[in-house]
């Protein structure tokens, strides 16, 4: 009768034990989720910010009014952003709907990304990351175009 009890209370132990684990795992998915919309608008705006560099960049290198020396140290910058690009251009792919796609399809696809997210979270710091790079390189390249 005593093996019978020490066997009862070892099964709960495993099913409490096998409880808690389930349960922080659902509490980190969910808890990940309810960043998601903070996390993606710093992405945005690291990414708007990006593009705005290269919008103010674009003009100025091509206005030629640059010595030699600074124009190609200002290219060297800018070309040391090639791989950051790729990565982004690779994400971007990876989002990309495709035209003839029909409009139920697409919501479904942006709700699967949606539920996806705490999966993707980390993909979302890189983004963030190359961007910030990507600006400093930039924003390097601004600063000697200006002196």
């Amino acid at each position: 009768m005593a093996l019978d009890a020490i066997g009862a209370s070892s099964s709960i132990a495993g099913l409490l034990s096998l409880g808690i684990t389930i349960c922080q795992g659902l509490l980190n998915y969910y808890d990940s989720y309810k960043h998601a919309e903070s996390d993606i608008q710093a992405a945005y705006g690291s990414i708007k910010s990006l593009e705005s560099t290269f919008t103010i960049l674009r003009p100025r290198l091509q206005s030629g009014r640059f010595r030699e020396d600074v124009k190609a140290n200002v290219e060297r910058s800018v070309a040391s952003c090639a791989s950051g690009l790729q990565e982004l251009q690779d994400e971007l792919q990876k989002i990309r709907l495709s035209p003839q796609s029909q409009a139920w399809l697409d919501h479904a696809k942006a709700k699967l990304r949606r539920l996806q997210y705490p999966f993707k979270e980390t993909t979302l710091g890189k983004l963030k990351a190359t961007t910030a790079d990507l600006r400093n390189n930039l924003n390097l390249a601004l600063s000697v175009l200006q002196m």
